[in-house]
């Protein structure tokens, strides 16, 4: 249920977006478990910059 899933990561993520203030890089560590590490974050936001369309 790959749908369901990422339904409830997306929320999950959206609540740790609203703790750390909006602030992505901390969020994704309480997402992952991994607060105050750094390995997690930056790999996901390593593989964004890979994904990013470029805007006009």
């Amino acid at each position: 249920h790959m749908q369901t899933n990422l339904r409830f990561g997306c929320v999950i993520l959206r609540h740790y977006l609203n703790i750390e203030q909006g602030n992505l890089y901390l969020a994704l560590g309480r997402y992952n478990g991994s607060r105050g590490r750094a390995e997690y974050p930056n790999a996901v936001l390593g593989a964004r910059k890979r994904w990013e369309v470029p805007t006009a």
